[in-house]
């Protein structure tokens, strides 16, 4: 039984200590006195543990990008590693967008009686 969900055994494994690793930073992170880059690197730490990437492309296997571009970078395979940096490229464009979304909506939402 165990072989046959080994690679969904991995997942939880590794998405587990992710996430204990994120709870782990969460202290840290809260010694920055400035809310704007706290906010964006615990973002940043996010894109950078849980984006997936193709590790594996013929069997359809994933894996977290930054493990794949690291590995195939090392190893000499720079297709899969240029595809892994375009994805953590791109997801971290993603979360440069909604960090500005979200600052522009607390500067237009906040009251006026604040700005004084």
């Amino acid at each position: 039984m165990l072989i046959e969900y080994k690679y969904e055994i991995a997942w939880g494994l590794y998405l587990l200590c992710a996430l204990g690793f994120f709870g782990l930073m969460w202290p840290v992170f809260h010694r920055i006195p400035w809310r704007g880059v706290r906010r964006f690197f615990k973002a940043l730490l996010a894109v950078l543990l849980f984006t997936p990437a193709a590790s594996v492309p013929a069997e359809n296997f994933l894996a977290p990008a930054t493990l794949v571009f690291a590995y195939e970078a090392l190893t000499g395979d720079m297709e899969l590693a240029i595809q892994a940096g375009m994805l953590l490229g791109l997801a971290f464009v993603a979360l440069l967008g909604v960090l500005l979304l979200e600052t522009l909506f607390r500067r237009l939402l906040q009251s006026p009686s604040q700005d004084e």
